[in-house]
């Protein structure tokens, strides 16, 4: 069954390890310009949420709250079932 999808199995781990590396190298950076006070954390919280809100609007292709194309207009395709009902 999964002999088909094999060869992306990789792909998981280097991404997790990519988010890691870059949240070390992030956090390092933010933790050089501590000063003593808490100006350097909340604005590298702000900064980071930015940066989350930009690669959700750049994955969503400019929609951050939209509905999914298959739910849009309803009907049969789009109904949402509970579990046992059929």
């Amino acid at each position: 069954m999964f002999d088909k999808v094999s060869h992306w199995f990789g792909w998981g781990s280097l991404g997790n390890w990519c988010a890691g590396v870059g949240g070390a190298l992030i956090g390092s950076y933010t933790g050089q310009l501590f000063n003593g006070t808490t100006i350097p954390a909340a604005s590298g919280y702000f900064l980071m949420g930015v940066l989350a809100l930009v690669c959700i609007l750049v994955a969503e292709k400019g929609r951050l709250f939209g509905q999914g194309e298959q739910y849009a207009h309803g009907g049969s395709e789009g109904e949402v079932v509970a579990v046992g009902e059929h």
